[in-house]
């Protein structure tokens, strides 16, 4: 599995937390989306073919 798969699908948990009401699944959900964006980040510079 692919890191960059990972980092995609912490954003998207991200993404799903964030839209909640709840404060702290708010805050839960932007520390994984900010976590995936920087897995993604990180190995998007990697990747170059």
């Amino acid at each position: 599995m692919k890191k960059q798969n990972v980092g995609f699908a912490l954003i998207l948990l991200g993404i799903i937390f964030a839209v909640t009401v709840e404060p702290l699944f708010w805050w839960i959900g932007v520390i994984l989306g900010v976590i995936g964006f920087i897995i993604v980040a990180a190995n998007a510079s990697g990747n170059e073919q």
